[in-house]
């Protein structure tokens, strides 16, 4: 029998015993009593046009297209075992991919690649938003991996929720989770007790610069919630010596409900007095038998650079800074933030129509330099599942009512819009 003929027939008799050996494989795993639960995959998809008017250095005019995909996965181990992991997926064209290069251009980070890929007519990014597990026992559990770990009760502001804290001026941005351990005992049906270690924002660093190590505690009443907390993050770029951070949140339910929350910051370094409190108070009431709810709430921002009577010019370091557009201004210093002034009150109110449609009447007022972000946002849920909306939003500051004001930090100007609109359809699944 020739070589050939011979490597033919071992050939085919390899086939046979895989094909024997992958059949005995699935019998044993379709026999065998099943460790994971069937995977449960929900999420939303919304596809968004926008549109501004520009001012301050920006485009006369500006649009942009995007597709955004939110997809959850959650699959159960075994009886105490459970596996999350959910993703972003986001196309986007015309001001809205460049609003997101910009940003990410502004504020680079040690990863210097961008996580936009341009392909024809789009850029396009995959981010990770969480994986991590949970084991839960009897009075006890643990989540290890990229999760989101909130704290504090505020809502539109809330500044113990210092791992990733609400936006008033961007109500549908998704927090960024962290990557480590998250411990908690319950004493109590009303008590908690947790600890908590995160890796610092830099993931380049090895030498533990930037670690959070933490604890929490909650007591839940009738009536009342507490909760404490207290983080140490170790020495690192941001704090030579290391930060403390202690924060208090309190929520009473007396007709009205009213919220409470603070975070002092420490650096061992830098004793900043009133300028590491973060503060909020708030109240909420429902009327019109729950259609009409009314939202309101106090923001003192100690660690905004600005004093009440600086100028926002001095954020900045050119001169006509108001000539240039937002994303593309030199800041004048490190620690520019999102809010840079010491004092806001939001307020909203909103309307539920009927069952289907709702509008909600909001803003943001910067009350040192009298400067405004109104908006107003009407939903409608066609059927099950759909929600139609449209968002409008008008910055105000002195200079928008004579050519002599000043320029605030919610204004036109520095914002660089006159106006905006955005129209989004989201399906849930």
């Amino acid at each position: 029998m020739s070589a050939r003929r011979l490597e033919k027939r071992a050939g085919s008799r390899a086939r046979r015993a895989l094909g024997r050996l992958s059949r005995l494989a699935l019998a044993l795993l379709c026999a065998a009593p099943r460790a994971f639960a069937e995977p449960e995959l929900s999420g939303s998809i919304e596809s968004g046009l926008s549109g501004s008017a520009g001012t301050g250095g920006a485009a006369a005019f500006s649009c942009g297209f995007e597709e955004f995909a939110n997809l959850r996965l959650r699959t159960r181990v075994g009886e105490a075992g459970t596996v999350y992991a959910a993703i972003n997926l986001v196309a986007a064209s015309g001001e809205a991919a460049r609003r997101a290069a910009l940003l990410e251009a502004a504020a680079p980070g040690p990863l210097a690649a961008s996580s936009f890929a341009a392909g024809s007519g789009y850029a396009a990014a995959l981010e990770l938003e969480r994986l991590y597990f949970r084991l839960e026992g009897e009075g006890a559990d643990l989540q290890a991996g990229l999760q989101r770990l909130a704290f504090g009760y505020g809502q539109a502001f809330s500044p113990s929720d210092f791992l990733s804290p609400p936006n008033p001026l961007h109500p549908e941005a998704r927090p960024r989770g962290r990557l480590g351990l998250a411990a908690s005992a319950y004493p109590a049906d009303s008590a908690k007790l947790g600890a908590f270690a995160f890796a610092g924002t830099d993931p380049l660093e090895a030498d533990g610069g930037g670690t959070l190590l933490g604890a929490q505690a909650e007591l839940h009443g009738a009536a009342a919630s507490i909760q404490a907390l207290y983080a140490f993050e170790a020495p690192g770029p941001e704090a030579e010596l290391g930060l403390h951070r202690a924060g208090l949140s309190l929520k009473l339910e007396a007709g009205a409900g009213i919220a409470l929350d603070l975070l002092y910051s420490y650096d061992a370094e830098d004793p900043a007095g009133l300028a590491g409190l973060e503060a909020s108070l708030g109240a909420d009431y429902s009327f019109l038998d729950g259609d009409l709810y009314v939202l309101g709430q106090y923001l003192y921002n100690g660690p905004g650079p600005l004093d009440p009577e600086d100028e926002i010019g001095e954020l900045y370091a050119e001169a006509g800074w108001y000539e240039t557009a937002p994303l593309e201004r030199l800041p004048a210093a490190e620690g520019l933030r999102e809010l840079n002034r010491r004092n806001y009150l939001y307020a909203s109110l909103a309307y539920r129509v009927d069952d289907y449609t709702s509008a909600t009447l909001s803003c943001l007022a910067g009350l040192d330099d009298l400067s405004f972000s109104p908006a107003l946002e009407l939903e409608h849920e066609p059927f099950q599942g759909m929600v139609l909306s449209c968002r409008c939003r008008l910055p105000l500051d002195p200079r928008s009512f004579s050519s002599g004001g000043e320029r605030g930090e919610l204004g036109p100007d520095n914002s660089g819009s006159l106006a905006s609109v955005e129209l989004k359809a989201k399906l849930r699944f």
